[in-house]
């Protein structure tokens, strides 16, 4: 199986995850059965597998299963950081603060999250040709 994968570090780990997570939602019923869980159970599963994080398990629920979870990463903080939209950088506090101020919509969701990585991801650019 880990021949298969070419993950950039995390060589024998990674395949694990991608494995565990694969039996878990066969043994679930498949992706439909997941889809239909709620939100709140669907992601206390997702993190009780082995090597699933918080911001993994809302990128599942948001983008795999189409559910209202906002996913909080290292681009997230970084806009929160740089337009100083909190002093509390935790997951949870800003999972909350997103979910609180945008509409309830998957695609906004899934639009807002896109759009802060394509301005955060372009900001490292424009610093990257500068140099």
């Amino acid at each position: 199986m880990a021949v298969c994968l070419k993950p950039a570090g995390f060589h024998t780990t990674k395949p694990k995850r991608l494995y565990g997570l694969a039996q878990f939602i066969i043994r679930q019923g498949g992706l439909k059965e997941l889809m239909g869980r709620e939100t709140a159970r669907a992601r206390e599963e997702l993190l009780a597998l082995y090597g699933i994080g918080q911001e993994t398990a809302d990128t599942i629920l948001l983008y795999g299963l189409g559910k209202l979870s906002f996913v909080i990463d290292e681009y997230t903080k970084r806009l929160v950081l740089k337009h100083k939209l909190s002093r509390v950088y935790t997951y949870d506090y800003l999972k909350q603060l997103f979910e609180k101020g945008l509409p309830k919509s998957i695609k906004i969701y899934q639009d807002f999250h896109a759009l802060i990585i394509i301005e955060q991801k372009g900001r490292t650019s424009s610093k990257m040709e500068r140099i």
